[in-house]
């Protein structure tokens, strides 16, 4: 029996009305989960693209090339932040290029179809 139809006969045995607008409550629910979880990802890969600007606007601007400029404060503290809502191991990045590398790795956690869920660290 198709799901239209089975909701539909029901709707008109009693609570049959109670039973449909559960269903749709539920379906609605569900609809704002991934929408929201869905609008997460895309701000947090825009914070990370923010984060990538400044540290590659810091390699550009550092007088003897990439060498061993530190990293933003803020972008330590955005990588600190993420790698522990991840549940992955505290490592503070010393390097501008090194924090590059981990801005990168926390990307793809964010990007769809990632095996690295990030929405298992906040469950």
């Amino acid at each position: 029996m198709g799901t239209t139809f089975y909701h539909a006969s029901l709707s008109f045995g009693a609570g049959g009305y109670s039973f449909a607008a559960a269903y749709m409550a539920a379906q609605r629910h569900e609809m704002l989960r991934r929408t929201v979880a869905e609008r997460w990802r895309r701000h947090m890969l825009s914070v990370l693209d923010a984060a990538v600007d400044q540290c590659e606007r810091r390699n550009l601007a550092a007088p003897d090339g990439i060498g061993d400029v530190a990293p933003p404060e803020l972008v330590l503290a955005l990588i600190e932040q993420l790698q522990l809502e991840l549940r992955r191991e505290i490592r503070p990045p010393s390097r501008n290029q090194d924090a590059l590398d981990m801005l990168f790795g926390l990307q793809r956690a964010f990007m769809p179809g990632s095996d690295d869920d990030p929405e298992e660290g906040w469950g």
